[in-house]
């Protein structure tokens, strides 16, 4: 409504205002059901403008129907799926808050959600969310998000009111979580603390992909608790647990619980776990529950000044550092070091090839969560799997280079390397 409309908004509708140089125009929007009608305005406007924009109807809340209940607060409902079932996945919205959710409600799927919104600007990401690189093709102004939902997961998406955007959405069978047969257990050191964890404890794996599975969750049904043991010498772990408020659960004592804002209705317990330790996680055994592990490394830093450089050190021009650590060392000493250039200050990292003959190329995946910006010549690739991003630089012989800049606290580390005079690259280390 141009500046001079005298009107007043009805009960359906809701208002704002912008000024413009010629006055404060009166922006008022409606939400008008299928078959429906609504009140709108009531007076006389002076000169206005109409825009529509149309998305599939909401679920009427009567009609939900879900097999688990979504960790959310939302006001409207949308099938992702119309035609299976209920609807299998769902994309939830809190509409005063402006926050999208998606709620896997199957049991055997994990389903990826994949959005293209027109306009960047109109949304803000929620952490786990990944960006693809690019804007999109039909949209130069556009971002592309993707989310994975484990089964019984509900995980925020976006904070915005987007008017412009395209859905896509992939389901892919989920491992399906059992407790390891007696046959099945291995620790590869002293073992879990029964006092802690009860002797009759289911055992998990938490990284099923690496190794003996490192980090294990052991719930005794007969206790009713739950505890995790790290089995490892040089890593910290760090375990995120969410779960509902209505969960009728005590955290153990070296659990921190904070309220996720993005959660309501949500607790998060955090637990860190030092090498070869055993916590008690929880008291009480939730119905529905949420997990994300963290792996640091446990090495302090070498001081800069007594760390030996083979070949003269990095350059300080190019990257100015406070802490070193050694990321790879040859085998042979005439292959050489690989150092990872830390500055606490600026936030950044970089890389010190101490080689004169290894080009090195160094691929890192941080914690999704975190905003990682590249820097000099690291690029950006996809994982082949869709699980989230790697940055990638190469490095000749006796080079310094900066990487990248920003938060990060964990990270998966892959590194590859050829001799001067071969054209075959090598796996060095993971």
């Amino acid at each position: 409504m141009k500046p001079g409309s005298d009107i007043q908004v009805l009960k359906n509708a809701h208002l704002s205002v912008r000024q413009t140089p010629q006055g404060l125009e009166k922006i008022v929007k409606v939400e008008v059901p299928p078959c429906g009608t609504v009140d709108f305005i009531e007076g006389v406007p002076y000169e206005f403008e109409i825009e529509f924009a149309f998305e599939a109807a909401p679920i009427p809340m009567h009609e939900l129907s879900f097999k688990r209940k979504p960790c959310c607060y939302f006001d409207k409902a949308y099938k992702c799926f119309k035609e299976l079932e209920n609807g299998l996945f769902f994309r939830l919205v809190d509409s005063q808050r402006q926050i999208w959710y998606f709620y896997n409600d199957t049991t055997d799927y994990r389903i990826t959600a994949t959005v293209t919104f027109e306009d960047e600007a109109e949304v803000r990401p929620h952490s786990g969310v990944v960006k693809v690189p690019g804007p999109p093709e039909d949209y130069p102004k556009g971002v592309t998000y993707h989310i994975a939902v484990e089964p019984g997961a509900t995980r925020p998406f976006i904070t915005g009111d987007p008017r412009s955007y395209r859905l896509s959405f992939h389901a892919g069978p989920a491992q399906v979580e059992r407790p390891l047969s007696p046959g099945e257990i291995f620790y590869e050191n002293k073992g879990p603390d029964a006092a802690l964890c009860g002797p009759d404890a289911d055992v998990f794996k938490c990284f099923p992909k690496d190794g003996n599975g490192l980090l294990f969750r052991l719930v005794s049904p007969a206790r009713r608790t739950w505890a995790f043991y790290n089995d490892t010498i040089g890593t910290v772990m760090q375990v995120e647990l969410w779960i509902s408020n209505e969960e009728n659960c005590t955290p153990g004592p070296d659990v921190h619980t904070t309220v996720d804002p993005a959660r309501p209705g949500m607790t998060k317990l955090t637990l860190t776990l030092p090498p070869l330790t055993t916590r008690r996680m929880l008291r009480g055994l939730p119905g529905s529950f949420e997990l994300s592990f963290v792996a640091e490394n446990a090495d302090k830093p070498m001081p800069e000044k007594t760390v030996q450089f083979r070949y003269g050190g990095p350059d300080p021009k190019l990257m100015r550092y406070d802490q070193v650590f050694s990321a790879w060392k040859g085998k042979d000493p005439e292959d050489g070091e690989l150092y990872r250039l830390v500055s606490t200050k600026r936030k950044q990292w970089g890389f010190y090839n101490d080689s004169k003959n290894m080009f090195l190329k160094v691929q890192v995946k941080f914690a999704a969560d975190k905003k990682i910006t590249p820097l000099g010549e690291t690029r950006i690739e996809m994982d082949r799997n869709g699980d989230g991003v790697w940055f990638v630089v190469d490095i000749p012989p006796l080079v310094t280079i900066k990487f990248v800049e920003g938060e990060y606290s964990s990270y998966e580390l892959t590194l590859s390397g050829t001799f001067k005079k071969s054209t075959r690259r090598t796996f060095i280390s993971r």
